[in-house]
């Protein structure tokens, strides 16, 4: 499974492109631990903080670590052979300083390889990070949570879009759970507001996560608080992130 396959299926399932779980997934730091060299570097016994240290983890990881659920991550190496399975897809697929020769650009979990077969590198099973049961925990908690949190809302689904003030030339980052209406109450106060893309997902928390990584992408484009002032080079690539 390449990445357009990949986000194809975010896409059809109303997700995040990727794992909105994955700067804090134990499963994610033990697929880069056990497919990288780290492990020669590891004189503590403590993968994460040696993970940490490298810059792979997040300073805060230790105490926002989503523990695994499920079967464990599994390598095993020689000379010449190996074998591994249940690692998170996402490494494999989009980290290709941390995958293993042949199944880098795949979203392959499990797989082989060994000089001594016909086909030496055999990918065993490939995932959408949507099957992972991290995620699926995840997913349900915070579905459970909004839930109880939008009792009073008919609506679930919620949306991230990209606004333009046409007078200014700057854009609006933000969420709304219907954005032509959004984009009708920022007209009355700038006639010139008008909705540039925008994507839907299947409840707030999504919009919200998507939103706040486009923030932190184009932080250093920020002007006050939602308001960007992008090129045209930022402006296609959130198109594009839209569309995916």
């Amino acid at each position: 499974m390449d990445k357009t396959k990949y986000f194809k299926i975010s896409q059809e399932k109303g997700l995040p492109s990727r794992c909105p779980i994955l700067d804090y997934c134990r499963r994610r730091a033990q697929t880069i631990y056990f497919f990288s060299d780290y492990k020669e570097e590891n004189h503590t016994n403590d993968f994460v903080q040696t993970l940490i240290n490298a810059g792979e983890l997040k300073n805060d990881y230790v105490e926002k670590e989503i523990n695994i659920n499920g079967e464990f991550p599994i390598i095993m190496k020689g000379p010449g052979y190996g074998h591994f399975s249940n690692m998170c897809p996402e490494v494999s697929l989009f980290d290709s300083s941390n995958s293993i020769g042949y199944f880098a650009n795949t979203a392959c979990t499990d797989g082989t390889w060994g000089k001594e077969e016909k086909l030496q590198f055999k990918i065993s099973a490939e995932k959408h990070y949507s099957e992972c049961l991290e995620f699926s925990k995840y997913f349900f908690e915070n579905k459970t949570l909004n839930q109880h949190n939008t009792t009073k809302t008919k609506k679930t689904e919620c949306y991230t879009y990209l606004m333009i003030d046409l007078k200014t030339g700057l854009h609006k980052i933000g969420i709304s759970s219907d954005p032509n209406y959004r984009e009708k109450t920022l007209q009355s106060e700038q006639p010139e507001i008008e909705t540039v893309v925008h994507r839907k997902f299947i409840n707030r928390k999504l919009a919200k996560d998507f939103e706040n990584e486009l923030h932190t992408k184009y932080d250093s484009k920020r002007i006050r608080g939602e308001w960007f002032d992008l090129n045209s080079m930022e402006i296609n690539e959130i198109e594009q992130l839209m569309k995916e």
